[in-house]
């Protein structure tokens, strides 16, 4: 997956830290064993991946610009505590595990030596790295369609990516003062990338 930050780390260790297991151990104490055998049930986000994408909706409905992404905003907006990022103070955000295999993060970067800040979110498969296509249901709550229908209700404007081959793999959305560049992926292995189908993997979010 892209758009994969430090602050990533963070974030799921502060989730981690509110985790407990029925003997009442913190995420911290479970052994590997344990922690292979996790099961879904065990964890409980607090953004399922939907609420986090309506919740983003929000924030971009009233936002003029990515400077409007402060740490308080972003708060109040996805009711999360936001961290700063102790090797990056530039940057700051939030993440958490979705289940055993999947994760969250969304950060802001205001580093100076870029062009613009930006809004970066991915949903990061944390399972066995040898599959090549992910099954993605469990974070496609919210399906690209949606999300660009919903877009398109407070003023945006989407035309679709296609990449070598003319296979489907995004959108670029705009609304004269932020711009989405949105990456998908099929939600299951046998799917093809059809906009339909198409699960959002990551998105970057900044001022035009």
């Amino acid at each position: 997956m892209n758009h994969k930050t430090t602050i990533l780390a963070l974030t799921v260790l502060l989730s981690a830290c509110s985790m407990t297991s029925e003997a009442g151990k913190t995420e911290h104490a479970i052994t590997n064993k344990e922690k292979k055998t996790m099961s879904n049930t065990e964890i409980n986000p607090k953004l399922t991946p939907k609420e986090l994408l309506t919740k983003l909706l929000t924030l971009l409905k009233k936002a003029e610009s990515v400077d409007d992404f402060t740490p308080q905003r972003l708060e109040q907006v996805f009711g999360v505590p936001i961290v700063t990022d102790e090797e990056d103070s530039s940057s700051y955000g939030f993440g958490e595990r979705v289940t055993k295999d999947w994760n969250y993060s969304f950060s802001v970067n205001t580093n100076p030596l870029l062009r613009n800040k930006q809004f970066l979110l991915s949903f990061d498969w944390q399972g066995d790295k040898s599959i090549a296509h992910p099954e993605m249901t469990a974070v496609c709550g919210m399906k690209f369609d949606e999300f660009v229908e919903k877009a398109e209700a407070i003023g945006f404007s989407a035309k679709p990516i296609y990449v070598k081959g003319n296979i489907f793999r995004g959108g670029d959305l705009s609304n004269g003062r932020l711009r989405i560049q949105i990456r998908t992926a099929a939600e299951h292995d046998w799917d093809e990338r059809g906009q339909g189908k198409a699960c959002i993997e990551s998105m970057r979010v900044y001022s035009i």
